[in-house]
């Protein structure tokens, strides 16, 4: 590739050099520029890149062989900023050497051999108006990230004149690594795709039909790979590059983690560690979080921390990386190392991660419990996250949502095949989260009894406290539609079981003996229904079913819009017959006093203490006000103001 380069095989054409990661594309455009000053000291050379990060890079692998004098790193004003934290040596060579920014004249900028900036910046040398002929080279790398009209930056206007092209332009990237970020949705059909994606899919850039290969004339493929251990390498190379890369890492960069104490698999750096969080959202933000895997997190990084060395290698701060496909996230993640001072561990999204690469990643990768895997659902995303890591690679996620994705479960066959998968679900339950707005969680609260003083004249024998239960909080759609009111704190509790209804979200009720204010009806599941002999409604057919919930076993009123077939059913498909269908007595202090859209009475039930089973409240006596039913009938009109709505 490098011959290529130098000698302008491609010319008037573009050189493309694909470099897969870890393959060595920064070294070869490095190599390719001390090649070009050796070979024609006179040549003058712009390196224009995607990122500053990336020419950061790419200057200081530069100084190593050439002269200070000879290399310039224009800064863009903005950067004035954070000149105080700026490497030395690349503040020597900047137009920040004097403290402050300045662009430099034509002169100054035709004295130097190498000139590296950002595609953006580029634009300032047409701005200039300099010889269009005095760049000989342009080599623009993260190509395959950047949008064709930036890329298109530093050739228009600098080294090209109308139809014709004064200088040798090499591309370099890798076109299944992430591309151009496009945030209107109109505009990502056409710059969605890169130059360097589109070029190689025309002309003369295809492969050779016969002999499969690439024209080394115009485009090189990377394939040796001196990044990564071989098995975090593997599966990434089948799922995107054919198979084609070749790990050849030095072993004292890539296995020092095998026979870590923690590893599922000792001869295998790579744990998937399986975990069932809560994929929260807060009000003011779209970005997902997920605080059981912040706190999974933190442990594997305490591990390593406390180890400080793996076979003989030092674990510091700087080895460690964390990369999670949302902000809020990250913003936790970092949140929990400042806490620690661990001010030193790198905590980003995947593109900043893209170019980078550290000997431990933490993949953080937050949905859970949901059909949609989100961001992740890029196979690009998924090849960049994998491919960071040198040594040793840690994913935390859900499998079972993971898997629902095509990538992401060939990479979870990959792992189970390698036993390298650790289900910690189990021991790591979340505690009861702070909010449930937008939750998925599964997570159980912790209910601890009321006690209160029974009003005068009440049996006092009645009134118990029990310990604790774990019973399922409300779903949140329920807890919205419903409305439910608030628990007065003055009524009496006693705690009960919870029957498992398929599918129903079964709010704990108190019984016809405790002394209350209003039936115990609450968004918060701080009481149980009354224990019931009743198998799920799943094992019955439809018909069994209905008359099973008619007869008041159950004392629910089944909704004629719950669907056929598999009968699971929420809360807001059940009508619920209260109070009579708990035993309450219409001699209680406040009857009348029920809220929430649910049967309309003409008038109280009688008394049930001698008859347990509750009547089935007829469709013409619900509210034309109730929600639940498509199509309620107008109940007549009468003057009975003693209604009763529940």
């Amino acid at each position: 590739a490098i011959m290529h380069i130098v000698g302008k095989s491609s010319f008037p054409a573009p050189y493309i050099l694909m470099g897969p990661p870890g393959t060595g594309k920064t070294t070869t455009i490095v190599e390719a520029v001390c090649q070009i000053i050796k070979r024609d000291p006179e040549a003058r050379i712009l390196v224009a890149a995607g990122s500053n990060y990336a020419a950061n890079v790419i200057a200081l692998r530069l100084l190593r062989y050439l002269p200070e004098a000879s290399v310039f790193r224009m800064f863009a004003s903005s950067r004035e900023a954070e000149v105080d934290s700026m490497n030395e040596q690349l503040k020597k060579i900047s137009n920040l050497r004097f403290d402050s920014h300045y662009y430099p004249g034509q002169d100054e900028l035709y004295s130097y051999s190498v000139v590296l900036t950002t595609l953006a910046i580029a634009g300032k040398f047409a701005q200039a108006k300099i010889d269009r002929k005095h760049f000989s080279y342009v080599f623009i790398d993260e190509a395959g990230s950047s949008t064709e009209p930036s890329t298109l930056i530093p050739i228009a206007g600098v080294i090209s004149t109308p139809r014709q092209i004064h200088g040798q332009i090499i591309l370099a990237g890798d076109p299944m690594q992430l591309g151009p970020i496009v945030a209107s949705d109109i505009a990502r059909g056409s710059l969605g795709v890169s130059l360097l994606e589109r070029l190689i899919d025309t002309g003369i850039y295809i492969k050779d039909p016969v002999t499969g290969k690439y024209n080394p004339r115009v485009i090189t493929k990377l394939i040796r790979n001196f990044r990564s251990h071989p098995k975090i390498l593997e599966f990434s190379d089948e799922e995107f590059y054919s198979g084609e890369l070749m790990a050849e890492g030095r072993p004292e960069i890539t296995r020092w983690a095998c026979n870590w104490k923690y590893l599922p698999n000792r001869s295998i750096p790579i744990i998937f560690e399986h975990v069932i969080g809560s994929s929260d959202q807060d009000d003011n933000s779209p970005s997902w979080y997920n605080m059981l895997e912040v706190r999974r997190v933190m442990f594997h990084i305490e591990q390593l921390m406390r180890v400080k060395r793996i076979n003989g290698k030092q674990i510091t701060q700087e080895c460690i990386g964390v990369i999670s496909p949302y902000k809020k996230q990250c913003q936790k993640i970092n949140i929990e190392c400042k806490k620690r001072n661990w001010m030193d561990i790198e905590v980003g999204s995947v593109e900043k991660f893209q170019g980078h690469e550290k000997p431990v990643i933490i993949l953080s990768t937050v949905r859970s419990l949901t059909r949609s895997v989100g961001f992740l659902n890029n196979p690009k995303r998924l090849n960049v996250a994998l491919t960071r890591a040198q040594a040793l690679l840690i994913i935390v996620g859900n499998v079972d949502t993971l898997e629902n994705d095509s990538t992401w479960g060939g990479l979870i066959a990959f792992c189970r095949n390698n036993n390298l998968i650790k289900d910690v679900s189990a021991e790591n339950q979340a505690a009861t989260p702070q909010r449930r707005s937008r939750s998925q969680s599964t997570n159980r609260y912790k209910v601890q009894p009321k006690v209160v003083q029974p009003k005068k004249g009440a049996n006092k024998e009645n009134v118990k406290s029990s310990p604790p239960k774990t019973v399922e909080p409300p779903r949140t759609h329920s807890v919205e539609i419903l409305n439910l009111p608030d628990v007065p704190k003055t009524n009496t509790i006693r705690q009960s079981s919870v029957s498992d209804i398929s599918g129903v979200d079964v709010h704990p009720i108190s019984t016809p003996r405790e002394t209350h204010e209003r039936p115990l009806y609450t968004r918060q599941p701080q009481f149980a229904m009354p224990t019931t002999s009743c198998p799920p409604l799943d094992t019955y057919s439809r018909s069994e079913m209905v008359n099973r919930l008619h007869s008041g076993g159950l004392g629910v009123v089944l909704d004629e819009r719950c669907g056929t077939g598999r009968y699971s059913y929420s809360q807001k498909d059940l009508d619920i017959n209260r109070p009579e269908a708990q035993g309450f007595s219409s001699a209680s202090p406040r009857y009348e006093e029920w809220v929430g859209p649910y049967v309309f009475l003409e008038k109280p039930l009688p008394n049930l203490s001698q008859n347990p089973r509750p009547p089935i409240i007829p469709t013409a006596q619900r509210s034309s006000s109730t929600t639940f039913w498509p199509n309620p009938p107008k109940p007549e009109k009468k003057k009975n103001k003693n209604c009763l709505i529940m």
